[in-house]
């Protein structure tokens, strides 16, 4: 009995390293910019309101967070030589610096309407 608990405990374990921890992020994935990539993804606009946050790849918290209404813009730009997240809500544009040194990938998440 002992060790068939022990072997549960041991296979969801694994289970979560091969998931990885974008998992236990919450939210739906919508951009994503990988740093090895040539490409920036475009910015995209807001269709559905409410709370969008900027995760480092394998971050279980967001660099930072918005609440967006449609029409507002999120995504990645290459600012003066730096790619940094971007955030457009009505006329004020905010950066997020990406600066994490093993960090391969950003990802924009909508975390969903209420928090």
């Amino acid at each position: 009995m002992v060790r068939n608990f022990a072997l549960a405990v041991g296979l969801l374990l694994m289970t979560g390293l091969i998931a990885g921890c974008r998992g236990i992020q919450p939210g739906t994935p919508l951009s994503i910019y990988h740093r090895d990539s040539s490409e920036i993804p475009k910015t995209q606009t807001v269709e559905k309101e409410g709370y969008y946050g900027l995760y480092p790849g394998s971050g279980v918290d967001p660099l930072d967070s918005y609440y967006f209404h449609p029409g507002d813009r999120f995504g990645f730009e290459n600012r003066e030589g730096q790619i940094v997240g971007v955030a457009q809500i009505g006329n004020e544009t905010k950066t997020v610096p990406l600066g994490g040194v093993l960090t391969s990938e950003y990802i924009w998440k909508f975390q969903g309407e209420k928090k």
